[in-house]
């Protein structure tokens, strides 16, 4: 039942996109605490601007748009989903200030009441004018096919990012395809084809980025790949206002399994001479780990997890990285420890649960489900969809009572008539359905 109904309210979303919603987590870096003053990227010491939210960057752009920079945006998704029509003028108000807080709180399908979504943070940083020139920096390994613009602009065009007239301005130059999107001098190409880029530039990367140049640890290795993304970097000579990252977990956009990638760029950022130096014992660890699951050796594996945690044993990274192996190695009280060890270092680690919940009911067990979902929402208390998830297993278990107080509190939500338009009916039907138990 949980199943069905969740791909029913897959249905009533406008927009495809996941489903929950959290207690904001604080930007891992301030944005108070960016200068504006061009750094020489990799040489001049920089700092991260690290946030959980892809919308959040905007409170970094925000903060350069009277320089006008260049974005220099490394990113398989453009992040070009146009913010809907009807809340333009409202997303164009609130980029006035760019409040990271409320860019986390309606930022997402998370909440009752979206405002943007991750994947529109582009178009609205375009629509409010932040930047004098994008180039967009494609995942492609060197030596890889020529962009081709006419295929680049029907990409762009079949997923709704373009409209003709912006993709008949594509056009090749070189190695590269230019343009104009949403009016505003649009590059596309590789960091291998990129020359230098003149002027105040503002670097952004995005975790889909290495997804899609990552394919296993014998073809890509990770962690070097991540490294020569940085060197080509350093190559381009950028004088540099800022340097951002969004983990992208809450949004669903990336991988738990790879959220230890954030803290290996802020090291190697924060550190450049480390490009050119061994790594760590801790990132060897990983890396074996990574190279080791290409031939199932669950039991090295959990040996060289339990190293990792003895050696950094406040890290949460590492300890998802244990609950992983454990969990692989079919020793679930041990990952359950694991898990709930890196929730208390990191609470974002408690969306696992809800994946946990999932697979619990796919083997037949809503209570072991419901269980995981009552873990997740101690992180997520304001998440209306894990409520919704736990009042649709209760009901199943003939909980009506539990079922009903979850829904009286759902309804008094404000739900946003533009990402959920038929949310206060489906509600409504519960209830009534509910009643008639």
């Amino acid at each position: 039942m949980i199943r069905i109904l969740v791909v029913l309210l897959f249905g009533l979303f406008v927009f495809a996109c996941t489903q929950e919603k959290t207690p904001e987590p604080a930007p891992q870096n301030s944005v108070k605490t960016a200068q504006v003053q061009t750094l020489n990227l990799f040489s001049d010491p920089i700092e991260l601007q690290r946030f959980e939210w892809t919308t959040q960057v905007l409170s970094t752009w925000q903060r350069f748009a009277d320089t006008k920079p260049t974005l220099l945006l490394l990113s398989n998704d453009p992040l070009l989903m146009p913010v809907p029509e009807p809340l333009r003028a409202e997303v164009a108000e609130h980029l006035k200030q760019a409040d990271p807080g409320l860019l986390a709180k309606r930022g997402s399908l998370r909440s009752a009441d979206p405002l943007l979504l991750g994947e529109m943070a582009l178009d609205a940083a375009l629509r409010a004018g932040f930047f004098s020139r994008v180039v967009w920096a494609i995942p492609q390994q060197e030596g890889g096919t020529q962009i081709e613009a006419k295929a680049l602009g029907q990409q762009l065009l079949d997923a709704g990012l373009a409209t003709p007239g912006e993709v008949a301005s594509l056009h090749p130059v070189g190695p590269l395809v230019e343009g104009r999107l949403r009016d505003t001098p649009f590059i596309v190409g590789s960091l291998s084809a990129l020359q230098t880029l003149n002027g105040p530039v503002v670097v952004h990367i995005d975790p889909s980025y290495y997804e899609k140049l990552y394919r296993n640890e014998i073809r890509t290795p990770l962690l070097p790949l991540v490294k020569t993304s940085l060197e080509q970097l350093k190559a381009l000579q950028i004088k540099s206002l800022g340097l951002s990252y969004a983990d992208a977990n809450l949004d669903h956009r990336f991988a738990l399994d790879g959220r230890y990638l954030g803290d290996f760029l802020a090291m190697m950022i924060a550190d450049p001479q480390k490009l050119d130096a061994e790594l760590s014992e801790i990132w060897k660890g990983q890396a074996e780990i990574l190279y080791l699951k290409n031939f199932m050796q669950k039991e090295k594996i959990a040996q060289i997890a339990k190293q990792m945690v003895t050696t950094a044993p406040r890290s949460a990274w590492v300890k998802f990285t244990l609950y992983r192996a454990a969990q692989e190695s079919d020793a679930g009280e041990a990952a359950l420890q694991a898990l709930a060890e890196a929730v208390l270092l990191d609470p974002v680690y408690a969306l696992e649960y809800e994946n946990l919940a999932e697979q619990a009911y796919d083997k037949g067990r809503p209570d072991a489900a419901l269980q995981m979902l009552q873990l997740a929402t101690e992180t997520f208390p304001d998440n209306p969809h894990i409520r919704l998830k736990i009042a649709q297993l209760s009901s199943e278990l003939d909980d009506r009572k539990t079922a009903q107080h979850l829904i009286e509190q759902l309804q008094k939500l404000p739900w946003s008539p533009v990402y959920y338009p038929q949310m206060p009916d489906y509600l409504k039907g519960f209830a009534a359905h509910l009643e008639g138990k």
